[in-house]
């Protein structure tokens, strides 16, 4: 009796977990890797040219993009120098641009200090990456905008825009 449970219920999971599932025990989704696009999900570590800093980049399989850059933790909230800035990690979507690009967009907050101590802005991120293999490089742009400015059919009211390019290459797959 309890060998027969036992294979019955190794059929059932194998059952469940054969395509009736949409997704496996991590998260992701079974479809997801399946694009030509999807080569270039993963983890990336990019420099942006002409400054000090680095990001780690995160396109995740469901169209998710997340970033990290090195000199966020670094400008003080207590800061009496009015350009910094600090601001949380950044949170947004990607999606393919031909079979060698990604077109990505995130947000994030900027925080007071001392020198500002009445600034608060959402900032957005647009990022355009081309990838050769596993290096990749590109552009972006980082404009600040005044909180609650950026509801839809209004104007924006645009702070402050910083463009730059960037190099860097993938640390490991996530397809």
């Amino acid at each position: 009796m309890l060998l027969t449970l036992i294979v019955v219920w190794s059929i059932a999971v194998a059952y469940i977990d054969g395509g009736n599932n949409a997704y496996y025990v991590s998260g992701l989704s079974k479809r997801s890797c399946l694009n030509e696009c999807y080569k270039h999900v993963g983890v990336y570590y990019i420099k942006f040219i002409n400054s000090t800093t680095y990001e780690i980049v995160t396109f995740h399989p469901d169209g998710t993009f997340s970033g990290v850059t090195s000199d966020k933790i670094g400008i003080s909230q207590y800061s009496t120098n009015p350009d910094d800035t600090p601001y949380s990690n950044e949170y947004g979507t990607w999606k393919c641009n031909g079979e060698n690009g990604i077109e990505a967009t995130s947000f994030d907050f900027s925080f007071p200090t001392l020198a500002q101590p009445c600034f608060r802005a959402v900032d957005e991120n647009p990022y355009s990456f081309t990838f050769d293999h596993d290096q990749v490089e590109g552009k972006s742009t980082y404009t600040s905008y005044k909180l609650e400015s950026l509801r839809q059919n209004q104007s924006p009211v645009e702070i402050i825009m910083i463009e730059g390019s960037f190099q860097g290459y993938k640390v490991f797959d996530l397809c």
